[in-house]
């Protein structure tokens, strides 16, 4: 079964799962010696973590550490990509419905 012939909740999850790696590399890999590159590596930092800063600010609570910092993350990240080709995969299969009844 190639790429092409996957479900598209499938490839958006994979897209999805790398997210949160891609930003924490590439906030460690932007060197700190300027003030705009330390502020855009703490934004990527933030959007990498963002979603276990909202749960620790909503239930009052520090959760333990950075291993479950990218496990939560990168499940987080799986189900927005997992929705986001449940949209595209929708949207392209009513495109073609639509081009057939022409």
């Amino acid at each position: 079964m190639s790429w092409k012939n996957w479900p598209g909740w499938l490839k958006g999850g994979l897209v999805g799962i790398f997210m949160p790696y891609v930003f924490y590399i590439l906030a460690f890999a932007i060197s700190p010696n300027d003030a705009a590159s330390n502020y855009f590596s703490w934004i990527l930092i933030f959007l990498a973590f963002w979603p276990i800063a909202l749960i620790e600010i909503l239930i009052q609570k520090q959760l333990s550490g950075l291993p479950f910092y990218f496990l939560f993350s990168t499940l987080f990240y799986f189900l927005v990509g997992a929705i986001i080709g449940i949209i595209i995969r929708k949207l392209k299969s009513k495109n073609k419905f639509k081009r057939k009844r022409k």
